[in-house]
């Protein structure tokens, strides 16, 4: 474990204010100890390691995501589309796993998040401790929403157990030496009570804890809830007091949340987290160009592998660049153009998109939005600055030491003559040199993912995953 890095490259600063500049990074306890920009600084004592021109950047963090539900990837992906499967397929066959199972399939999504390049992932599940446990064993930070069901789901009979759980997480030291944080985790409106939400916001006030939850991710969740409450699910959580007392928040997807009732989300504290991927296949895009214009603060995730095939943030980001698009792929005259090919339609469908890429208000929020810069800090900085007791995602004294260091001359980057456009577009994934998290790489220098898959963690894994998931499915 090196006490110190160096290169030539190194990302520091966030948005537009981000350059790449040489740099010497101090390491200590898991954190970056001390920055020396420009100038070549050995440490007084310990090993620095000279990683040349290798460009050095934040690990990526995943703002939501199961990583059990690896065990269910491409499970009826046909249907997702018909229906709720959350609901009619997932609930079923997740009341029947048992912590264990749990573990051994959350060890397999470490292992994948870890080779995608995350360093932290926000993970929302039943038995949180199996979760705690394979994230340690693997590397990855994470923070850690075990499910709190009281109306409906395979946790309802767990309520008090999950509760326990993140208490008990949030007020263990040694997790937090290992990168394991708590959040509250509240699965959905339709899931959880009144009462239940109440005791949730006076914790988290009491305890400093972000509260996770999906929002307004289904029709069936806003029918439930405004047939029982009488509002939409963000307005009866805002009466509640949760925006009030929690000291953050993330409300994942809220695809069928209105612009009006996000009023009380302040974008300090509360944020949305769009899974564009999963999203697409699974229900519909949330409209995140309305959040953006609208200047709601919100972050990238993956969700699940069972409901996007891969649990790659960064890859999500190109997805999120589409929206740029939208509008004129959608309207009218390019379906006049589909229903009668002829020249002027294809001349009114390209003048629509012109006419749209010009509209200064709504174009240009959007395409500041969509810029390289600001994409990459949906998946370091925000996310990993959305819980009180650490920063990630970051190259800043203080923050976890979640870093990689990338090879650029691979093909997949080449000619990488705008390093961070190529973060975005690119399959950078096999361009990993070597990852660390907690200031501790987890592969060999050059040869990444080659080296994790030929440890004896990961055969012990994919064995234990193997066997699992077959008895649970028989």
């Amino acid at each position: 474990m090196p006490s110190a890095i160096r290169s030539e490259r190194v990302l520091l600063g966030e948005g537009e204010s981000q350059r790449i500049v040489p740099a010497t990074l101090e390491l200590a306890e898991g954190r970056i100890a001390a920055i020396h920009e420009g100038e070549f600084r050995p440490p007084p004592d310990g090993e620095l390691e000279d990683l040349g021109e290798r460009l050095v950047t934040p690990a990526f963090v995943n703002a939501h995501t199961h990583l059990a539900l690896a065990a269910l990837r491409g499970r009826a992906v046909e249907d997702a589309a018909g229906g709720n499967r959350v609901e009619a397929d997932f609930f079923a066959i997740e009341r029947r796993m048992s912590a264990e199972d749990v573990r051994a399939f959350a060890r397999v999504g470490a292992y994948e998040s870890l080779l995608c390049g995350v360093g932290l992932v926000w993970d929302h599940y039943y038995f949180s401790g199996a979760v705690t446990e394979a994230l340690a064993e693997v590397g990855v930070c994470g923070v850690l929403a075990s499910t709190l069901q009281d109306l409906e789901g395979p946790g309802v009979a767990h309520f008090d157990t999950a509760w326990e759980e993140t208490l008990a997480l949030h007020g263990d030291a040694g997790r937090r030496a290992q990168g394991i944080y708590a959040a509250l985790g509240p699965h959905a409106t339709d899931t959880v009570s009144g009462e239940a939400w109440t005791r949730i916001a006076a914790a988290a006030e009491r305890h400093g804890l972000p509260v996770h939850s999906h929002v307004a991710q289904s029709p069936e969740e806003v029918e439930r809830v405004v047939a029982r409450e009488g509002v939409e699910p963000l307005t009866w959580l805002s009466r509640l007091g949760l925006f009030d007392r929690a000291p953050s928040t993330l409300n994942v997807h809220a695809i069928f949340a209105s612009l009006e009732s996000m009023a009380g989300l302040d974008p300090a504290r509360h944020h949305l987290v769009f899974c564009p991927r999963a999203q697409s296949l699974f229900a519909m895009r949330a409209r995140v160009d309305a959040w953006i214009r609208e200047g709601r603060s919100w972050f990238v995730g993956s969700d699940a592998a069972a409901s996007n095939d891969a649990m790659d943030p960064r890859a999500e980001l190109a997805w999120v660049a589409s929206v740029r698009s939208e509008a004129a792929s959608h309207g009218s005259a390019l379906s006049d153009l589909l229903a009668k090919p002829s020249l002027s339609p294809a001349q009114r469908a390209s003048c629509a998109r012109q006419a749209w890429t010009g509209r200064s208000e709504g174009w240009a929020a959007l395409e500041s939005a969509c810029a390289p810069r600001q994409l990459l800090t949906r998946v370091w900085g925000a996310p990993g600055a959305a819980h009180p007791d650490f920063v990630a995602g970051r190259i800043e004294v203080g923050a976890l030491a979640n870093l990689i260091a990338w090879d650029f001359d691979h093909p997949n980057a080449w000619p990488a003559t705008d390093p961070l456009h190529t973060l975005v577009y690119a399959d950078v994934k096999p361009c990993i040199w070597n990852l660390m998290t907690l200031g501790q790489w987890r592969g060999q220098g050059g040869d990444f993912a080659r080296s994790v898959l030929a440890t004896d963690g990961w055969r012990a894994a994919r064995v234990e995953a193997d066997a699992r998931l077959a008895a649970l499915l028989a």
